[in-house]
């Protein structure tokens, strides 16, 4: 024993756990210290973490669904726009058709009431073209085609028309229309074409455009007899029907004071060749004032 110096008295040491360490020195790990971090989470611990990724998780899949169905909604949306079909139809004439005064408006209203009998005709898909041309054509007769279509660009239906060739200008009271084949009233026209004969009705009945004013049959016949007379180097002037006499057709030819009667209950093509005839028969010796056929196998001249 030194003396002058105490000596401290040390603590015991616990063996296995309170071991002291020299300074700076690297840690140990021991069974305690591993076990100790490996300890597996609480309950209420692993509650609140599997819960924060699964709010993340659903609030994305939110997220997702409502952008798919914005989309959803929008491409619906632009479909019905590009494939829906206007009630209200544009009418287009014919290029060599347009001079003509047609009831144009009355082609629309028809093609519009036809749009909005049936909700099929509100979409391009299920539209109905070739019923409503039909229905057209079958309401207005001097039409010779009607033809419906949807441009790929629009909604508006356009509905293209042609009307029946004309034959003849019907002079009347009223003015000049232009007259179909078929005896109809195709439009009325300020200036007569030149290159048609005029055919003078002088009854007081007022023709209507898109109306039948005289029958189909009385215009093939003033058809056939100004064919014949041409094909023989017989102008025709025109052609008059005459109020007082239903069944009777007077031609006026080119440069002649005369006219010649036709019956319209007879053969057109008998009459036109019978005249032919008795004016290349007669010659110079023309008749002063008209030529009748009316009667079956005779010939008369004044």
């Amino acid at each position: 024993m030194r003396w002058g110096r105490t000596k401290k008295a040390s603590q015991p040491l616990v063996p296995g756990r309170d071991r002291p360490q020299r300074q700076g020195a690297t840690p140990v790990y021991t069974y305690y210290n591993v076990r100790q971090s490996s300890v597996p989470l609480t309950g209420r611990e692993r509650l609140s973490g599997g819960a924060e990724a699964s709010g993340g998780g659903r609030r994305q899949s939110l997220l997702h669904n409502v952008l798919l169905g914005v989309y959803l909604l929008v491409g619906l949306v632009c479909a019905v726009k590009v494939l829906a079909v206007s009630p209200h139809s544009k009418i287009v004439v014919a290029e060599n058709q347009q001079s003509l005064a047609l009831p144009v408006d009355d082609y629309a209203y028809a093609a519009d009431a036809a749009l909005k009998s049936s909700l099929l005709n509100r979409n391009k898909i299920t539209l109905n073209t070739k019923g409503i041309a039909s229905n057209l054509q079958a309401q207005f007769p001097e039409l010779s085609s009607a033809v419906v279509s949807v441009p790929l660009v629009g909604n508006r239906p356009v509905v293209h028309v042609r009307p029946a060739p004309t034959l003849f200008v019907l002079q009347s009271s009223t003015g000049f229309y232009t007259l179909s084949n078929g005896g109809y009233v195709l439009a009325r026209v300020a200036v007569p074409p030149a290159e048609l004969v005029k055919l003078r009705e002088t009854s007081a009945r007022r023709p209507e455009a898109g109306k039948q004013f005289l029958p189909a049959s009385t215009v093939a016949f003033a058809k056939t007899v100004v064919f014949q007379l041409t094909q023989h180097n017989m102008a025709v002037d025109r052609l008059e029907l005459p109020a007082e006499a239903p069944y009777e057709l007077r031609v006026w030819l080119v440069g002649k004071q005369y006219y010649v009667r036709f019956n319209l209950q007879a053969d057109a093509l008998t009459q036109s060749g019978g005249a032919v005839a008795v004016l290349q028969q007669l010659g110079a010796q023309a008749p002063a004032e008209y030529l009748d056929l009316r009667a079956l196998g005779k010939v008369y001249y004044k």
